[in-house]
């Protein structure tokens, strides 16, 4: 109950003016309406048209939206990389950065990634420019809407493409020329074909059984089906060519080892189903990478 300070009579507290002596009243601020204000609206700075978060022009007006803020980002990001000294620091200033929403900064970011991409030693960084070079790529097709400009996004994009792939032959090559990093591809190859490994040996094994006692079919069935089950994932794992040429090779193996049974006619078949298998998810490895490159 609120009361009046002029003659002490009770009040309501919405009230304006006493009713006894009509001094005037100051409202009760709890009692008086909020506004509640939820998110950031963005309106254009020349028509004032409400926008998206992510729209380089206006959809009212065709203004485009390039503040001092947003020009500089990208050059903020080269100055504040270039005084980084160590891997993380910069992998970790790299991986962060945000993909500014304007086309020229766009173009201006792709540019430079795709310039440092080119000859950089360190995989770590390597790597984080290869995201971040993808995720600018995609932020451009979401913002940019006009065909030419997006031509020449592509052409950027398409050309750096070229260039990672060779970049990364060449990595392969420095790694493989010195016996670290030979062991080490080596060592993963073995990994990545495990089951390969394991089904050529299934089949020694499944030949001494024979040669001893004259009984391996087990053993022999089991390493078909291990080989048949390894060639078959090719293509869903993305296999290297170098994975393909594995699966092909023990194919070939799993053939010419049925020879040295009496009766090898499972090994034999199995080879041929291997073959097939191999043959068929390269080509449908090939269709999809090239589907890929289209929808892109």
């Amino acid at each position: 109950m609120a009361y009046c300070p002029n003659c002490g009579k009770p009040v309501d507290d919405t009230a304006s003016f006493c009713s006894n002596c009509s001094h005037p009243l100051k409202p009760n601020k709890e009692s008086e309406p909020r506004s509640v204000r939820e998110g950031v609206v963005h309106k254009c700075p020349n028509c004032g048209e409400a926008v998206d978060a992510f729209t380089a022009n206006c959809p009212s007006c065709g203004y485009e939206f390039r503040g001092a803020k947003a020009a500089s980002s990208v050059q903020r990001f080269a100055s504040e990389l270039s005084l980084a000294s160590e891997t993380q620091h910069k992998v970790s200033i790299i991986r962060n950065f945000p993909i500014p929403n304007t086309k020229e900064d766009i173009f201006e970011f792709m540019l430079l990634a795709s310039s440092n991409i080119s000859g950089e030693q360190n995989k770590s960084i390597f790597d984080a420019w290869l995201v971040k070079f993808d995720q600018s790529y995609q932020k451009a097709r979401l913002v940019i809407k006009d065909a030419e400009d997006l031509a020449q996004i592509q052409g950027i994009y398409d050309q750096t493409q070229k260039r990672i792939k060779r970049e990364r032959m060449r990595m392969g090559a420095q790694a493989l020329s010195n016996p670290e990093g030979r062991a080490s591809r080596i060592i993963s190859l073995i990994g990545k074909n495990l089951a390969v490994v394991a089904g050529i040996v299934l089949y020694i094994m499944a030949i001494v059984t024979y040669n001893r006692n004259g009984n391996g079919s087990m053993l022999e069935l089991a390493g078909v089906i291990v080989l048949i089950a390894s060639a078959a994932t090719l293509a869903k794992r993305n296999a290297t060519l170098v994975e393909y040429i594995i699966g092909l090779l023990s194919g070939l193996l799993s053939i010419a080892m049925s020879k040295l049974l009496v009766n090898g006619s499972m090994l034999e078949l199995g080879g041929v189903i291997v073959l097939i298998i191999v043959a068929v998810n390269f080509f449908r490895g090939a269709v999809k990478k090239g589907n890929k490159k289209e929808d892109e």
